[in-house]
């Protein structure tokens, strides 16, 4: 039998540097964030760490595909598209943004995706493709749920789905950005309350009765 050991560690080696990878270009950006941090961090050889991402950079790639983007699915996607109601699945997307953004330490941090957005987008075409492609598939989760929505009654039918997914994804990637430049939640609740009472306008109307 060919042995498997040395295949199980080049896999636990690999996860090992993404996640120290994931900590610390969160907490210090990926420009500032350091290789020797993360080599102590997980006993890795330099050498080890190259020939898996081959570069920083490959590194760097490595955490938005396999860390960031798993990541916004299951704390905001999958959650929304477990709701039976696409109204209600943005407001517990809202709820779940913000208990995350209440974590002790974490608004300070801000929102993974927003922080390279801002930070790498205009200067790294492989970041910013990587990072729109996860920007795309939430808002296009959320336009194919009010899609359904429409098909099942629950939405209004004129809602033009995308612009309002759009504009979701928009919001509340400003709010993140806003409360954390504030170092206060204030600013994303005003916006999650003000998003959920626009959910109102959303709603599929009842059709009135006629009069005989």
């Amino acid at each position: 039998m060919a042995p498997t050991r040395p295949n199980r560690d080049a896999h636990a080696t690999r996860e090992a540097l993404l996640g120290a990878a994931f900590d610390e270009m969160y907490k210090n950006g990926f420009r500032a964030a350091s290789l020797d941090a993360i080599l102590r961090a997980t006993g890795v050889t330099k050498g080890a760490l190259y020939y898996h991402f081959g570069s920083k950079q490959g590194l760097g790639y490595a955490v938005v595909e396999e860390r960031v983007k798993p990541l916004v699915r299951e704390r905001y996607l999958g959650p929304f598209e477990s709701a039976s109601d696409p109204i209600e699945g943005l407001k517990r997307m809202g709820r779940r943004m913000q208990e995350e953004l209440e974590k002790t330490g974490v608004l300070l941090l801000g929102c993974p995706v927003n922080n390279l957005v801002t930070e790498m987008s205009g200067v790294d075409e492989g970041f910013r493709s990587r990072l729109a492609d996860i920007l795309d598939e939430w808002r296009d989760t959320i336009s194919n749920g009010l899609r359904e929505g429409i098909e099942r009654g629950l939405v209004h039918p004129e809602v033009d789905t995308e612009a309002i997914a759009t504009f979701y994804v928009a919001a509340y990637q400003g709010a993140c950005g806003f409360a954390k430049n504030a170092h206060d939640i204030a600013p994303f609740v005003a916006c999650r309350e003000g998003l959920d009472d626009h959910l109102q306008s959303l709603t599929a109307r009842p059709v009135a009765s006629r009069s005989p």
